[in-house]
């Protein structure tokens, strides 16, 4: 009975009551209030309200802390904030919203977003696996046909192949997101949006903390490589040729991923659900030519690839890859155009609100520069198209598929025919890189050695070289 008296918040009172009670009587009666409930509530009520009299009769806004136990020479002391009027002379405050300002903004920005993506450690866990992942698989390369190779640059650069892009891009798609809605997760995105920093800024500075996360990513290609080079006793690292290729060529390709990933997020309210949707994205991609889609002119951010050779080094196939990078990075301008567009700022979100905003943000300062990359990307798509389909004869898989069934039957015929061995070769070759060209002379020396008479020689040369033949016959008995 004591116990349930004087416990504060009466629940002892209610199991001092209930404790006797049934199943059915604590599924169908009433709480009690009544006896021990009552005078609960009417004693902690009088011990409240004591105490909050106490601490109004003796509360003030004094210098010191309230104390019960006074010194010697102790005294209450209170501010006077009324003794006299001081003058202070602000500062002159210029307010500078330059083009050259907006852009040391976008700078500083994207400084801090980048030690915000680098600081995470989910960026820290994909940069460790990767490392790893890079490592283990240098292990098993560079071995042909059971033979052992340096570990030469071009190799190292070729190991990560295109999972440890698939890592680059599951980042850009999360930070991106991240980095988009980091205002509205931390309950800030108000007080940002009423600065009078310009949307572009914003959304410029978020691109680039992305760009610089992309670089330090494919750093790790450099530090894995040199890593195992070392490991292997090779020491002619050509540090040039990482740089070149890593940033001067791959970069580029990143880059193009990034400006979609920061479209997508900015439509999305939810960052996940903007990296599921670009997830889908990428991998939905791949599947393309299965329904007849096989021009990368279609498929977003395709290209040609690029081989590296220690004869004449990326050869001529550079050029058409940076062409279509161009093609696809214009096509990545108007979708950061219309990220501009559609950037969340203010309380209203609804999809009628944004295309309203987006009306009333049309102005030549993103239209102009989102239309001529339009014109742009559409006329180099025009031409490729072209030159592809109108000057060229560019056959489809299935178009292939069926001429190989074609040749098949034409020549099946000629499948058991006798024909005479080769024995000897002699070939004399003028290679001709800048001119994607050759010449070969040569002397094959073939023998019948089959017991029957040969009349007919069955030769399989491209179609599309220019070849000469003068056969010469020797019998031998």
């Amino acid at each position: 009975f004591w116990v349930a008296l004087f416990e504060p918040f009466g629940s002892e009172a209610l199991q001092y009551y209930t404790k006797y009670w049934t199943v059915y009587e604590k599924n169908e009666n009433l709480l009690p209030f009544n006896g021990v409930v009552i005078y609960n509530r009417l004693l902690w009520l009088a011990i409240s309200s004591a105490i909050l009299a106490f601490m109004y009769r003796y509360f003030s806004f004094t210098q010191t802390a309230f104390s019960f136990w006074k010194g010697k020479n102790s005294e209450r002391v209170t501010k006077n904030n009324f003794g006299g009027i001081t003058k202070i002379n602000l500062p002159n405050v210029s307010f500078d919203f330059s083009l050259k300002q907006n852009l040391k903004t976008v700078w500083s920005l994207s400084n801090i977003d980048f030690k915000f993506i680098v600081k995470n450690w989910v960026f820290i866990a994909i940069v460790v696996v990767g490392l790893m992942f890079i490592l283990i698989t240098s292990l098993s390369a560079g071995v042909f046909f059971g033979t052992e190779t340096y570990p030469v640059t071009w190799q190292m650069l070729e190991i990560p192949g295109g999972t440890f892009g698939l890592f680059i891009n599951l980042v850009t798609f999360l930070f991106s997101g991240m980095l988009i809605h980091r205002g509205a997760t931390a309950r800030m995105n108000h007080l940002i949006d009423v600065t009078p920093t310009p949307n572009w800024v914003l959304l410029l500075s978020k691109f680039i903390a992305i760009v610089k996360m992309q670089m330090v990513l494919l750093s790790v290609i450099i530090i894995a490589g040199i890593l195992f080079q070392i490991y292997k006793g090779y020491f002619n690292f050509e540090i040039d040729h990482y740089l070149t290729e890593l940033y001067g060529i791959r970069l580029i390709h990143f880059v193009i991923w990034a400006l979609l990933a920061v479209f997508i997020q900015t439509l999305f309210k939810n960052y996940l659900l903007g990296f599921f949707v670009l997830l889908l994205l990428s991998i939905g991609l791949n599947f393309l030519p299965a329904i007849g889609v096989e021009q990368d002119i279609f498929n977003y951010n395709s290209d040609p690839g690029f081989d590296y050779s220690d004869m004449n080094g990326y050869g001529h196939g550079l050029k058409y890859y940076y062409l279509y990078k161009i093609y696809w990075f214009l096509f990545g301008l108007v979708l950061f155009g219309l990220a501009l567009l559609f950037w969340t700022r203010g309380v209203e979100q609804s999809v009628k609100a944004r295309f309203a905003d987006a009306k009333a943000r049309m102005n030549n300062s993103i239209v102009i520069p989102t239309l001529l990359s339009l014109i742009a990307f559409v006329a180099i798509g025009s031409t490729i198209y072209y030159q592809d389909n109108i000057v060229n004869d560019n056959k489809s898989a299935k178009e292939q598929e069926l001429e190989m069934v074609s040749w098949e039957k034409k020549y099946k015929k000629y499948d058991h025919k006798d024909q005479p061995r080769i024995i000897d070769v002699k070939v004399d070759v003028d290679l001709f890189p800048k001119e994607r060209n050759f010449v070969a002379n040569g002397v094959y020396t073939l023998k019948n050695k089959t017991k029957n008479n040969i009349d007919t020689l069955y030769v399989n040369h491209g179609g599309d070289a220019k070849v000469s033949f003068n056969v010469k016959t020797k019998l031998i008995s």
